[in-house]
């Protein structure tokens, strides 16, 4: 029968119950406009009841089986008597009462224009029966839902287990073995540590060459001199304290401090050198922590040429690997020739390699999940982590040899693009999944969930069991409860 939700629906107000009023441990649960906030030694209402957004996140909607307390951000709905509530619950849920949010600032629902909405009501039997076929559908979509959210975990677990065997050699032993019958056996890791230290030395030549231009260019101009680049240290090798708690390696691979074979880690510029007020709409791309993710950079903030032309040190090379220093750690990724001249954020760090690294592999390498629990143990702050060029220098990395650096890259790509699709999939399963729950509730409201059942009893949806008889129940119980209402105020 048409109505409108205020025909047979009272939103009443919450009531106010700050956090150093309430108990925590108390066993009746207290609502806020988006869900449970707390516990309470004590309640307001009786359950079941309906729990709606008034401020904040107005419109959402919670179902309480409990006793409970609604705050004063919220209004609420119980003592249904010709309503089945849980009824009324999907209803309201696929009104999407945000929609009527009035506010500016704040969200708030005005339950006025929720009054005004209108609704098809059926009678209370086939309330019921629309409860049911809801939940029975729910409830093979629920399932549906997690089987693929654990699907999705599993490949989580799977991704981190084929970086981890990766990077202990196990994914190419037959490549080695292969090589090593074929009579070309991969070079050691202590020949490659020798090109490291030399490719180390040439560059810092090379950087003392642009530092005397530099230096003359300043001079002609009156212009402070750029600061000379610290010449590269071998540091301290591992010791066996150190050895013993890291995985072994195959025959040939070794361990060294990424310190000891990076040609530079740099860490993003201070607070004090780039502000806030020196992004722009245009100009050349930041990357801080939040735009790397799954070994791609997605930057949405940038700042002009003039401020990045002041901080060239900030500036990325084409095979560098970014990673974030901030917050959740293991966010890396190789700079590609895109990316070329882009500029290290305030929250970010860069590693510079020398050429005989692959920046894909050990940028992956940088983020599994060994190396990522090393950072988190090591990094510094007490309300947020941070990596420093220290920790860095210390971080242990493996060595291989470039050949088995590349046959470490295809297997790691062949198995993880599977992986991708398939989280793909998921993802695309899981859109699906919500479209459906959607489409089940405008079946259920209007009428196509309940057809055979209707046209099987309709005794009971006719006489004194109509959507018309039952308005009239609904409109006379207002009416009785009104004057106690009025003298309660």
């Amino acid at each position: 029968m048409p109505t409108t939700i205020g025909d047979f629906l009272e939103f009443e107000y919450g009531k106010g119950l700050t956090r150093t009023k309430r108990n925590g441990n108390g066993k009746f649960p207290v609502y806020g406009s988006n869900g449970i906030v707390g516990y309470h030694d004590n309640f307001l209402i009786k359950a079941p009841a309906l729990i709606i957004g008034r401020k904040g996140a107005a419109g959402e909607v919670s179902y309480s089986d409990k006793n409970c307390w609604p705050i004063d951000t919220t209004y609420f709905i119980n003592n249904l008597k010709y309503l089945d509530i849980k009824f009324v619950f999907y209803v309201l849920k696929t009104l999407r009462l945000n929609q009527y949010d009035r506010s500016t600032a704040i969200p708030g629902l005005n339950r006025d224009d929720a009054y005004e909405i209108g609704f098809n009501l059926p009678p209370l039997p086939e309330q019921h029966q629309i409860v049911a076929k809801i939940e029975e559908l729910f409830s093979d979509l629920d399932n549906g839902i997690e089987n693929l959210k654990k699907s999705r975990e599993q490949l989580k677990t799977y991704r981190q287990a084929v970086l981890k065997y990766a990077f202990e050699g196990k994914l190419t032993k037959e490549w080695r073995t292969r090589q090593i019958q074929e009579g070309n056996p991969p070079e050691p890791a202590e020949k490659l540590l020798g090109q490291i230290r030399k490719e180390r030395e040439a560059y810092y030549k090379k950087q003392i060459e642009d530092l005397e231009r530099a230096c003359k260019q300043a001079q002609a101009k009156n212009t402070k001199k750029p600061a000379k680049p610290k010449k590269p240290k071998d540091l301290p090798p591992l010791t066996k304290k150190e050895l013993v708690k890291l995985p072994n390696l195959p025959e040939g691979w070794g361990w060294e401090k990424l310190g000891g074979i990076a040609n530079r880690i740099q860490i993003g510029p201070f607070g004090s050198q780039l502000h806030k007020t020196d992004y722009t709409d245009y100009g050349i791309p930041i990357v801080n922590p939040k735009h790397i993710k799954e070994q791609k950079i997605h930057p949405d903030e940038m700042i002009s040429e003039k401020t990045a032309s002041k901080l060239p040190q900030y500036l990325l090379s084409e095979n560098d690997i970014i990673l974030g220093r901030r917050g959740e750690m293991g966010r890396s990724a190789p700079i590609t020739k895109k990316e070329n001249g882009w500029f290290c954020g305030t929250g970010s760090l860069f590693v510079r390699l020398t050429s005989c690294m692959d920046p894909k592999l050990f940028s992956l390498i940088l983020s599994e999940k060994r190396i990522v629990s090393n950072l988190l143990k090591y990094s510094r702050g007490t309300t947020m982590t941070n990596l420093n060029s220290e920790i860095m220098k210390n971080l242990p990395i493996q060595i291989i040899s470039s050949e088995e650096q590349q046959s470490i890259v295809q297997e790691i790509e062949s198995r993880l693009s599977v992986c991708d699709q398939l989280e793909q999939t998921i993802e695309d399963s899981l859109k699906k999944a919500d479209a459906l729950r959607q489409s089940i509730l405008k079946k259920a409201f209007s009428g196509k969930l309940t057809k055979d059942w209707r046209e099987k009893n309709p005794e009971l949806i006719s006489g004194e069991n109509s959507a018309e008889k039952l308005l009239e129940q609904i409109k006379a119980e207002k009416e009785k409860l009104q004057p106690k209402k009025a003298k309660k105020r």
